[in-house]
């Protein structure tokens, strides 16, 4: 038996999807696995990252340290 996977790290638009569909596809296979979408669009609501099953969304403009941070406080302390 394999180990439970604790974690999805994607590119926000992975083809032939985006993040978005991507993340609604993942969270149904996997719905207790916290997802970060890491993205350069801004313009994403609230309200869709919510109904795509997204946890938190970083700004690959952000400093990696963000991105660190961001996976601390979804996964726990040991991540990353």
């Amino acid at each position: 038996m394999g180990a439970k996977q604790s974690n999805k790290l994607s590119n926000s638009a992975p083809p032939p999807m985006n993040g978005l569909d991507a993340a609604r596809i993942l969270s149904r296979l996997m719905p207790t696995v916290p997802l970060i979408l890491f993205s350069n669009y801004s313009d994403i609501s609230e309200d869709e990252l919510r109904s795509a099953g997204v946890s938190l969304h970083v700004s690959k403009s952000a400093p990696v340290a963000s991105l660190l941070t961001a996976a601390r406080g979804v996964l726990g302390e040991d991540a990353a």
